[in-house]
């Protein structure tokens, strides 16, 4: 039977390490089942390299999990131990004396984790922050404020250094000089989203962790983000989500956690909000509602924390004054904000925000109110396609049509059902397109340059700004000829007298979501979509 080394200044051999990383590799292989066999046949792991695949079959390996076991992937092996060798670079096994005792208690541990950092961190007291990858403002701000002060409570926060709240969690932490956990679905040498790379090595510079189940150079796979997420919810006591909708990953987590005997807690919101929705339907379904950083700690008096000696309060205006480089439209909340907030968030002139708001009223974005201003919730068909996008691509699926299902669904999100009926059509549309659909206006210039020309109609909705960027978009080799096409097909059949730049941004994100093989286009496009304001796209 296998037994956890307790000798801290013994670790396992290359050898030992060589066979965990081959157990790692069988397929459909669990923790359970492993230590089923090695208690039921009393055997010692390197019992199992010796045998055969006859006595595999007899200890309860499947004929694929046999023959992996047998015939391992003998490069990827070497690129793992290399790896491991790397300082601060640590391959956990379940028996392993840093692997995390809590996330051993699941159902589903993993049976190794890569760990690069600070690995005496696994086994302290976490809290999860998971949430949309595009919050409101107000959104944003929570992800800090909460962020901020567990983690000067003592907690380690965890979570997923996803764009959106997970990456606003890590930062909040890091500017309150805490310690932090980022869980990825990629492998440790290709971190994912690539924006965030400098945010990793911060994380490392400040003692923190960062955490895989998959090998080091393992690409992205939507399915790999799931199983991410139990990692994130199994290693922590409590999940705290902050803006998701009700198909999102975040609810994944947390059903994760309910399913890990763990406390689930969210934040509510405005009921207007569609991101408030998913944390709405955990609190009817007994999450509990926190308000406050003592909401969360006060449900865990019987632990010892380790404060740190920052000042909470000043924290707190920190995070408040976070947001002054978000665009004015974000920074207007579902609930009346004040002007001055609105100038404090979006770091521009009181003139201008007057002006530029009184624009968004006229177009029906904002309504000045007894104290400020508010969002109007948007019930057009292009906020519809946001709204399935959003929710299909927290779940990591295909976008699937499915009329009666998503009409049900966006009608008690209180969308109207003539622009439902317009941005279904618009989606089946977009699944249904072919590259011999495709007929483009092309000129051909002195070289082997070729100029798009567009037709009177195309040029009215796309502006120079928009027909530019999908010039960029070619130049950097994110959109080739077909898929730029395709763009300029679904934006035609648009049904909004407003069109801007961001929208388009978000078109091509959809077309290459939906198109097979543009894995890294769509990557590329969405670092470049949720890059930040001083970046080259604005």
């Amino acid at each position: 039977m296998y037994q956890q080394n307790t000798a801290k200044h013994l670790g396992p051999s290359e050898e030992e390490n060589r066979q965990w990383l081959v157990l790692a590799q069988l397929p459909r292989f669990s923790a359970a089942k492993l230590r089923v066999i090695v208690q039921k046949y009393d055997i010692q792991i390197a019992d199992l390299f010796v045998a055969d695949s006859k006595q595999l079959t007899a200890y309860g390996f499947s004929e694929a999990q046999a023959q992996q076991l047998l015939r391992p992937n003998e490069q990827q092996l070497d690129k793992c131990m290399l790896w491991s060798e790397q300082n601060h670079h640590s391959l956990l096994n379940i028996t392993s004396t840093h692997y995390p005792k809590v996330l051993l208690q699941t159902a589903r541990p993993p049976i190794l984790l890569y760990c690069c950092g600070n690995k005496d961190l696994l086994n302290t007291h976490q809290i999860a922050i998971v949430g949309s990858r595009n919050p409101s403002a107000a959104g944003k701000q929570n992800a800090k404020y909460f962020a901020q002060g567990l983690s000067t409570s003592g907690w380690t926060i965890t979570s997923g250094l996803a764009l959106g709240i997970d990456g606003l969690a890590h930062e909040g932490v890091l500017q309150a000089l805490g310690k932090t956990i980022a869980v990825l679905g990629t492998g440790l040498s290709n971190i994912y989203p690539k924006r965030h790379v400098n945010m990793a090595s911060r994380i490392l510079e400040q003692n923190g962790a960062l955490v895989s189940e998959f090998y080091p150079d393992a690409p992205a796979k939507p399915e790999n983000f799931p199983r991410r997420n139990r990692i994130i919810s199994g290693m922590s006591l409590g999940t705290l989500v902050i803006e998701a909708a009700i198909k999102s990953g975040s609810l994944i987590t947390a059903r994760y956690a309910l399913e890990q005997n763990r406390d689930v807690f969210a934040v509510p919101g405005n009921i207007h909000n569609v991101l408030s929705k998913g944390c709405h339907y955990l609190i009817k379904q007994g999450a509990k509602l926190v308000e406050c950083v003592s909401d969360i700690s006060d449900e865990y008096q019987h632990l010892t924390l380790n404060f740190l000696n920052t000042q909470q309060n000043e924290l707190q205006k920190s995070a408040r004054q976070s947001l002054a480089s978000d665009k004015l439209l974000d920074s207007v909340d579902f609930e009346t904000t004040p002007l001055d907030i609105v100038v404090e968030r979006c770091g521009m002139p009181v003139a201008e925000v007057m002006s530029q708001l009184l624009e968004y009223e006229l177009r029906g974005l904002v309504t000045a109110v007894p104290g400020g201003y508010l969002k109007l919730g948007r019930s057009n068909m292009f906020d519809i396609l946001m709204y399935l996008f959003e929710n299909f691509i927290h779940s990591e699926t295909e976008i699937r049509v499915d009329q009666d299902e998503l009409t049900d669904e966006l009608v008690r999100a209180g969308f109207h059902q003539d622009e439902i009926y317009k941005a279904l059509s618009w989606l089946e549309k977009l699944a249904a397109l072919q590259e011999t659909d495709i007929k483009p206006y092309l000129v051909k210039g002195p070289t082997s340059f070729v100029t798009r020309i567009y037709t009177h109609d195309e040029e009215m909705r796309l502006d120079i700004e928009c027909r530019g960027f999908l010039m960029f978009l070619e130049h950097i080799n994110v959109l080739d000829s077909t898929t730029r096409e395709m763009v300029i097909d679904r934006v035609m059949e648009i049904d909004s007298k407003e069109f801007c730049l961001e929208d388009m941004k978000w078109v091509v994100l959809m077309v290459l979501f939906n198109v097979p093989g543009k894995e890294n286009a769509y990557a590329q496009m969405e670092d470049l979509l949720f890059d930040e304001p001083e970046g080259p796209l604005h």
